[in-house]
């Protein structure tokens, strides 16, 4: 069992290297992926580990202590997409004020712009 779970994470970093290089993972989580399925790796060869790390956290069960630092994971997963999505709310719309600040000038500089302005200003 052992060696499925060395091999499984194996492959995971992998196809998350993978993803890196060709752009598709974004690097600040994809090393946070990295780095979890390393330790499932290293958990997975050295199960008394996780007894130890418990007792030195004071956590009665290792399971607790691994539900624990999973929650933890996600929440610093969820907090870190939550603040790229608010970088990209705020990029779409500079990139939507730009946009329409070039559709103005196209407009009003072109040939013909008095008759498309008189056709919008009809409407």
């Amino acid at each position: 069992m052992q060696f499925v779970i060395v091999a499984a994470m194996a492959l995971c970093v992998l196809r998350a290297v993978w993803l890196l290089s060709r752009g598709k993972l974004d690097y600040k989580l994809g090393i946070g992926w990295i780095g979890v399925f390393c330790a499932i790796a290293v958990l997975g060869l050295a199960p008394g580990l996780l007894d130890r790390a418990a007792r030195v956290f004071g956590i009665a069960a290792p399971v607790n202590m691994l539900f624990f630092f999973g929650f933890l994971f996600c929440a610093v997963i969820l907090f870190a997409l939550s603040r790229r999505t608010a970088n990209l709310q705020a990029q779409v719309r500079r990139l939507a004020q730009e946009l329409a600040i070039l559709r103005k000038e196209a407009l009003g500089t072109g040939a013909g712009a008095d008759e498309t302005a008189d056709r919008t200003s009809e409407t």
